[in-house]
């Protein structure tokens, strides 16, 4: 590996206060044990989090060199995380969205940091540790405190969510757990490797129980990545001009096969109805309204404010009250019109050719794995739920993190574990070099 990925470790309290935030982002817990009224978070979270952004940006500003080129190499992904911000001019509540807009902001910055100011082996260590404590403070909320831990009401009573406010989030987080667990354990020996060992096993304990169909096999097409992906990319592209006949017939009788296939029978067969859960009738009544605002919908994240006359009519005809489109896309529609979808759709296209560009010249690197698995991943996610542009979350922070990691080093521009000086002595080469290739 490269000096990016060995670089000399940050100090002890900046590993601390990146487990922590990765904590903090990959749980509710901060939410759950202070709650806010109504949709406003609670004074304590909104004051942590808060000072989670200060810090991330005076993190970020002790080494601008690297903070500027990680803003060069990924011009698609800035201007995605600036158009809620600017969606404040049209929104239906401008105080609103533009709030969630700076919440959204530097929660995508931490993302950045992770990126560009660690070697991507202490990344890869430090979110194993996250991920292993947030599976052991589910496991204990579960048992100890089910008040917490388990649902206690409505059609999911009885079922385990952990330290988060759903079934649904608590099932897709563990997922993600094991997933960082496992590529930890690979790339960890000693008592690391016990740590990630323990915490695979408690995600997949937490999975199991989770009563996700989503979720488990969201983790079973993510394992099927792991192990095939590098060995799949270079087959496809050494094979190329044999295999895309073959891909084209496929396809076809693919759609064929489904056109004439009792699909409501297979989703009845694994527990499924066919309308989803009632999702595909909402998103029939949400349709309207997206188109109501096609261009550049009604301001990010405010749609589903209380007040908002659509609400009572979706509500109305569904007889139950959503609070948000359960599809990433139709959410994204709905917050900032379809030039929101075009650009995610233009940035999650690049993040594609660039997992599979390093994934080809790289094929067991964990980081471009993990890259190549955030690609089904977002895809499966995003069906019935909604990770795209989602503050303070997570699976959003991967997505920038990640796409700042395979711009620059699709680039050839490493910045992991790399001071300020050394690193502008690569930028007049970066700028005159046109971008790597795949080369057959």
């Amino acid at each position: 590996m490269n000096a990016s990925w060995n670089g000399a470790a940050p100090s002890l309290p900046e590993q601390i206060f990146v487990v922590a935030t990765a904590l903090i982002f990959w749980t509710d817990i901060l939410a759950l044990a202070f709650p806010g009224e109504l949709d406003a978070p609670s004074f304590v979270f909104r004051t942590t989090v808060l000072g989670i952004y200060g810090i991330v940006l005076a993190l970020l500003a002790r080494r601008p060199v690297v903070f500027r080129r990680a803003l060069a190499v990924s011009p698609i992904l800035m201007l995605l995380l600036c158009m809620p911000l600017l969606s404040t001019v049209w929104s239906i509540e401008p105080n609103v969205t533009l709030h969630r807009s700076f919440a959204l902001l530097g929660s995508s910055m931490f993302g950045v940091y992770l990126a560009t100011h660690l070697p991507l082996a202490r990344t890869l260590f430090l979110l194993g540790i996250a991920g292993t404590l947030a599976a052991l403070i589910s496991l204990i909320l579960i048992g100890a405190v089910p008040s917490i831990g388990i649902m206690q009401a409505g059609d999911y009573l009885g079922v385990w969510r952990g330290a988060y406010h759903h079934k649904n989030a608590f099932g897709q987080m563990t997922a993600l757990g094991a997933i960082v667990c496992w590529l930890a354990l690979q790339n960890t020996q000693g008592r690391g490797a016990l740590v990630f060992g323990a915490g695979l096993a408690i995600n997949l304990l937490l999975l199991a129980g989770s009563r996700s169909f989503t979720a488990q096999f969201l983790f079973i097409a993510c394992a099927v990545v792991l192990f095939s992906a590098g060995a799949f990319i270079r087959g496809l592209v050494n094979n190329i001009v044999v295999l895309l006949p073959f891909l084209a017939i496929a396809s076809i009788g693919a759609t064929i096969a489904i056109s004439g296939y009792d699909v409501a029978g297979l989703l009845f067969s694994l527990g499924k109805d066919a309308t989803l859960s009632a999702r595909v009738p909402m998103w029939q009544e949400i349709l309207p309204f997206a188109n109501d605002r096609f261009w550049l919908g009604y301001g990010y994240e405010v749609f589903w404010r209380a007040g908002h006359y659509p609400i009572d009519i979706i509500t109305q005809r569904i007889r139950f009250n959503p609070v948000y489109a359960h599809n990433g896309l139709l959410e994204l529609w709905l917050g900032l019109g379809i030039t929101g979808v075009a650009l995610f759709c233009a940035a999650f296209a690049q993040f594609i050719v660039y997992a599979g560009a390093m994934l080809y010249r790289s094929p067991k690197h964990p980081i471009y794995l993990l890259s190549v698995v955030f690609i089904v991943m977002t895809v499966l996610q995003n069906v019935s739920e909604v990770t795209i542009l989602q503050r303070n979350s997570m699976c959003w922070v991967l997505f920038v993190m990640l796409t700042v990691v395979l711009a620059t080093r699709f680039h050839g521009f490493n910045v992991g574990g790399a001071t300020d000086d050394e690193l502008a002595t690569q930028l007049p080469q970066v700028a005159v070099t046109p971008p790597k290739l795949l080369v057959v």
